[in-house]
């Protein structure tokens, strides 16, 4: 089948896109003190109280936010939440552009005039 090394191709790209996407976000994560987080939780605080949101509603938001918290300070899980956000789209990039360039007519091969 034409589509197999297409297909190796381009999940080899998104396995190299995925973990420099991981590494940049855990730079990025150390560059700034890892206060993401911290400011997530502050601005959705804020956003349900600018929307009115029931102060139960927000109380138990706040109670689950900062379970999160906890988890997402383990790096483990963060690198995994950070890949489960890019990898199933880049896999599906690669599957649709394996099945579109196997199709000849798509990107026909050209001969060289001599």
């Amino acid at each position: 089948m034409r589509i197999l090394p297409a297909l190796g191709l381009g999940l080899a790209i998104a396995v190299i896109a995925s973990a420099f996407r991981v590494v940049i976000w855990e730079l990025w994560m150390f560059r700034t003190n890892y206060t993401f987080i911290d400011l997530y939780i502050a601005k959705s605080l804020e956003a349900m109280r600018a929307e009115r949101r029931p102060a139960a509603e927000t109380a138990a938001f706040a109670r689950d936010i900062a379970a999160m918290k906890v988890s997402y300070a383990d790096p483990v899980y963060r690198m995994a939440i950070t890949l489960s956000e890019i990898a199933p789209i880049a896999v599906l990039v690669a599957i649709i552009s394996a099945a579109v360039l196997r199709n000849s007519c798509v990107f026909p091969a050209v001969v060289p005039r001599a």
